[in-house]
């Protein structure tokens, strides 16, 4: 059953994939109740997932990605507009770099859409970067709808997505790994008043 959200503070979504994962699938009722400019996301992957290159699957590069889940935005007229979570493009692990990330040379040749989430700014979240590297993204959803009130968001994950394999001479997918969504934060920014002379 879905998840409520009844406080302030840190949420996790189950991404349920290969293994078991005791964590929620589905995070119902962030209250948004206002019209605003754009949400920004804090978030980022418990565990490091695939963005391989878009020429293994030419004809379909959403999904060269990892699709991790999905944000649900709920206007108060009821219209939803789905926002992807990918690995790669607005969120990456908590520790890239840490022993289970998928390559810790950031920003070397060959490797970046390991190292980088192409949409999502950095925020480092830790006193002590060196000896605890914690790191969070800070994506911007950019609402399309200006005077529409948006309700409240929702989480969902992805359940048994096929994650593309960098296999060179034909398209090949397996399950993805299980993993979790940790949002540890959501701003809202409020759109401007334009100005009026006299």
């Amino acid at each position: 059953t879905p998840t409520q959200i009844t406080t302030n503070g840190a949420v996790a979504l189950g991404v349920i994939g290969k293994g078991e994962n005791p964590l929620p699938g589905q995070i119902n009722g962030i209250i948004i109740d206002e019209d605003v400019s754009s949400l920004i996301f804090l978030h980022a992957s418990a565990r490091p997932a695939g963005n391989q290159k878009s020429y293994f699957n030419i004809y379909n590069t959403f999904d060269s990605s990892d699709l991790l889940g999905w944000y649900e935005i709920i206007y108060e007229d009821g219209f939803i507009e789905m926002v992807p979570i990918k690995y790669g493009v607005n969120i990456l692990e908590w520790n890239p770099g840490g022993p289970e990330s998928l390559d810790p040379r950031r920003g070397d040749t060959g490797s970046p859409q390991s190292t980088y989430s192409y949409q999502a700014d950095v925020i480092d979240c830790s006193q002590d970067m060196e000896a605890n590297p914690i790191r969070f993204h800070a994506f911007e959803w950019v609402n399309k709808r200006f005077g529409k009130k948006i309700a409240a968001v929702n989480l969902t994950s992805s359940v048994n997505y096929q994650s593309l394999q960098p296999v060179y001479s034909r398209e090949t997918t397996e399950p993805m790994t299980s993993n979790a969504v940790i949002l540890i934060g959501l701003s809202k920014v409020q759109r401007r008043e334009p100005h009026t002379r006299f």
